[in-house]
């Protein structure tokens, strides 16, 4: 199980969710809307704050190597730093049982080719081998079939769902909506927010209901000057009408531009305004 409570780093959180063993959940949102930076922070890979468990052992109690056994991060551009295939793995029959599942028909031949012989989804499938070959509770997987056809999909498709059927917990993020459908959890959110039926908290949006408080407090405010008979009636009460309608236009102005995943284009609107 992996359990996240209040993770908070620059320009993502707080965040807090868990994931049953057994359990996929996918983590879908436009590109930029933080979602790799939340893969990144699970694994400690950046700078961050906030409570992570995994398999009932805290992060702060292990080194970082020990961690990222038990919490395997799978990204979506996998890094190489020996020139042949095979050097990247200590145990070459493991490599071989998983090379053979994920479609290649000479696993052998595989492990001896050089890392530059391998195309864009022969690479991102070798990854997702080496990715797999530890014993980690939870995979954190980016885009893991961004780059492959349908039936290498499937593939990879089933290795996963075969590691969850031995006890593993996936985050998995996707754009694909066929196979966040295939998790169970269909239903994209904009933000970097898993999918789902249990509610997590994420990026610090701007509700409607935030917006009719601010509206509220302003008419209050203007009802004490009432009150006190600070001769500001007139003044207090137009101030508060003439902001309620300017911040309920920015307010809906920026919330459209954030869900469109702009996050520039949002910050330029809201300096100008």
């Amino acid at each position: 199980m992996l359990q996240v409570d209040d993770l908070r780093r620059p320009g993502l959180g707080p965040i807090s969710f868990h994931i049953d063993d057994g359990e996929c959940l996918a983590l879908t949102g436009p590109s930029g809307a933080g979602k790799t930076l939340l893969l990144r922070a699970l694994v400690d890979l950046d700078p961050n704050q906030g409570r992570v468990t995994a398999a009932v052992r805290g992060r702060a109690d292990l080194q970082a190597p020990d961690w990222r056994r038990l919490v395997a991060y799978l990204p979506a551009e996998s890094g190489w730093w020996m020139d042949r295939v095979g050097d990247h793995w200590p145990d070459r029959e493991a490599a071989r049982l998983l090379l053979a599942a994920l479609g290649f028909t000479d696993p052998e031949a595989v492990l001896s080719w050089p890392v530059a012989r391998l195309s864009s989804g022969e690479r991102q499938r070798v990854a997702l081998a080496r990715g797999l070959l530890g014993v980690a509770r939870v995979l954190l997987s980016d885009e893991p079939t961004s780059a492959l056809d349908t039936e290498n999909c499937a593939l990879v498709e089933d290795l996963l769902q075969a590691r969850l059927s031995q006890g593993a917990a996936a985050l998995l993020v996707s754009h694909d909506a066929a196979q966040v459908a295939a998790t169970g959890r269909a239903q994209p959110q904009h933000g970097a927010r898993p999918t789902g039926s249990r509610a997590m908290s994420g990026y610090n949006e701007l509700s409607y209901l935030d917006l009719a408080l601010a509206s509220l407090l302003l008419f209050f405010n203007a009802g004490l000057s009432l009150l006190l008979g600070l001769r500001l009636e007139r003044q207090m009460l137009l101030a508060a009408l003439r902001m309620t309608v300017q911040l309920l236009l920015v307010g809906l102005v920026l919330q459209a531009l954030f869900n469109s995943g702009s996050l520039w284009l949002t910050a330029l609107v809201a300096l100008v305004m």
